[in-house]
């Protein structure tokens, strides 16, 4: 449950903050593999940004952690059409071969591929977001 804004922070920053929090993501697991996927939905920029952001930082986090338990990982990384399936977590879609086709053919040995839809969606981002929008989100 939510807590109730401080009242040393103003009620459209605790907004921002819960909206940040809220990170919509699967995960499902089967044979040898992991599916993680992040709805970026009609995300505003900073907030598809964000969840980019840390969606990538939780892959490197999990390839370093497996890594050092002596599990090395490849994965690839995509960003494109996907939409949920018949049970909880399940996603289906183009996105998913070719993020299987980097995994297995780009990838190689332990490291992450990244596919042309994440290089875009990147470029996107950048084309769309402002120093205005950044400096909103730092200076709230």
């Amino acid at each position: 449950m939510a807590q109730p804004p401080s009242e040393n922070v103003p009620v459209e920053f605790h907004k921002r903050i819960l909206e940040l929090r809220s990170f919509p993501y699967g995960m499902l697991g089967f044979s040898d593999t992991i599916v993680v996927s992040v709805s970026f939905g009609r995300a505003d920029v900073t907030m598809a940004g964000y969840r980019l952001f840390v969606f990538l930082c939780s892959v490197a986090m999990m390839m370093v952690n497996c890594l050092a338990l002596g599990i090395p990982l490849r994965a690839g990384l995509d960003v494109g059409l996907a939409v949920g399936g018949l049970f909880p977590q399940e996603v289906y879609g183009p996105v998913l071969p070719e993020a299987h086709k980097l995994e297995s053919t780009v990838a190689g040995w332990p490291r992450a591929a990244i596919g042309r839809g994440l290089i875009d969606y990147l470029e996107h981002l950048h084309a769309h977001s402002s120093d205005a929008t950044s400096a909103h989100v730092l200076a709230d």
